[in-house]
């Protein structure tokens, strides 16, 4: 019996799978990871806020500390939430969809295709089997290319969305950071010093 090449299409696609849904699956476990670290880091400047006494840094660590809770509120909504659902739910989907039917094919296919290198007399029930493999692998193929790129879409868009947010976020920090001035905070304390009568 003869084997083509295209056989070959469903088993790669198996393996394809199993690898985009691992490293996405895992890319989203980091992502809400990252949060709730970037979480952490968030309350320690909220605390590190009540012990700075030079008030531009005060207010540049309130900037970041709100710029950190609004990326998190993006990442939540961008990644973890949406990608949770549109990402992870369509390779859910594309397993039960696009995976299953021509595993069932292909299964069907191959195992009627052994029984007749036994049976070498029965070659018609091998022949509507390879039939039905071969007629349903161009629309799976099809599907298996729109679904691949649509999961890969939104991926991207999910991350370049997150990400324009923390660039906006964090270029509102930045330009807190930028107004503090070191010399004046020394200014500052050398003036809170004499106050209080210490001598330099």
């Amino acid at each position: 019996m003869e084997t083509y090449p295209s056989e070959s299409r469903v088993d790669k696609f198996n393996e394809q799978l199993n690898l985009i849904k691992n490293g996405l699956t895992k890319s989203v476990k980091q992502h809400k990871e990252m949060g709730v670290r970037a979480c952490k880091l968030r309350d320690n400047i909220e605390a590190t806020i009540k012990h700075e006494p030079y008030t531009e840094l005060q207010i540049a660590l309130r900037a970041l500390q709100s710029s950190l809770a609004e990326i998190e509120r993006e990442r939540e909504k961008a990644i973890t939430t949406r990608m949770q659902v549109s990402v992870i739910g369509k390779l859910n989907s594309m397993e039960q969809i696009t995976k299953k039917p021509i595993n069932l094919v292909a299964t069907s296919f191959k195992k009627k295709r052994k029984k007749l290198q036994k049976e070498t007399n029965k070659t018609t029930i091998v022949k509507t089997a390879e039939k039905e493999f071969f007629t349903q692998l161009p629309p799976f193929e099809q599907a298996r290319v729109e679904d691949i790129k649509m999961l890969l879409e939104e991926y991207c868009n999910s991350l370049m969305y997150y990400h324009c947010k923390s660039i906006e976020q964090l270029s509102s920090a930045m330009s807190a950071l930028g107004k503090v001035d070191g010399k004046a905070a020394r200014k500052q304390c050398e003036k809170e010093l004499k106050k209080e009568g210490v001598k330099l």
